[in-house]
Parts: C-alpha cells; structure tokens; sequence
C-alpha cells in the first residue's frame, strides 16, 4: 500500500492547498447530480401520469398535454387551369415531385442553356465524333 500513497502524495497536497475550490467543485457536480435526477423523476412522473389518463379517458381526452396524431388528410378538388401545371402542394416532397408534376402536365424539363458569345457559332454537328462505333476494337479470337 506504500507504493499507492507515494503516489498520491503529491495529489493529496495538491487537494488540501486547494481544498476551498476543491470542495465548491465537488458541491457543484453534486448540485447538478441531483437537480438532473429531479428533473428526470418529474419527467417520467408527468409521462406515467399522461400515459395512464389517457389509457383511461380514451382517444377523445380533453385534459393533459395533446399529441400530434395521424389525422386524415382533406384533399383539395383540382382546379382546372388550361394547360399549367398541376397544383403542387408545398413541402419538403415539392422539388422531388416536381419533375413527376411536369411529366403529368405532360411539359418537358426545360434546361437552361445560356446565350452564345458574340462571334461564337452553335455547335450543330453530333457531339461524339464516333458515334455508334466502339471505342475499341473488337477481340479477335486467334486458334
């Protein structure tokens, strides 16, 4: 046991010259200690306390705290509009339903292609000079 006391011994000196922030350091963990057990306890109360009320009470309680529920969604009639798209409710789903409005609305994606520069002439011939060729050569098979 000497060989653990020689090596607190420096530690024990460091903690009783410092004892007066060495206790307000271990009074304030423990103050937190118990106020985040408190709040725990209370949470788990008021949740025992709401499950039971409502287990009671049934799914028309009108007391406590309310929870979102899945409630049926009205849908709206479509308005017609001669040849727009169709109404697009917002959303996060919006930009991944946009192309499936377009294709129903039976309007092709549009890309952007930026104007050509002065002097510039559009480039009108294919764009792979090989088109419908392989890239390579086929194998040939040598007996």
């Amino acid at each position: 046991m000497s060989g653990l006391q020689n090596f607190l011994t420096p530690f024990s000196h460091l903690v009783f010259a410092n004892r007066d922030k060495v206790i307000l350091f271990l009074g304030l963990l423990l103050a937190w200690f118990t106020v985040w057990l408190l709040v725990t306890r209370w949470r788990n109360e008021r949740l025992h306390r709401d499950l039971a009320s409502a287990k009671s009470a049934g799914p028309s309680s009108s007391g406590g705290r309310r929870y979102v529920t899945n409630a049926p969604v009205v849908e709206e009639a479509p308005v017609e509009s001669g040849g727009a798209l169709p109404p697009v409710k917002g959303g996060r789903t919006y930009a991944r339903n946009l192309g499936t409005a377009l294709q129903k609305a039976g309007m092709a994606p549009q890309i952007y292609s930026p104007p050509s520069p002065p002097g510039w002439a559009p480039n009108t011939g294919p764009t792979q000079p090989n088109a419908g060729q392989p890239p390579y050569a086929p194998p040939q098979n040598v007996p």
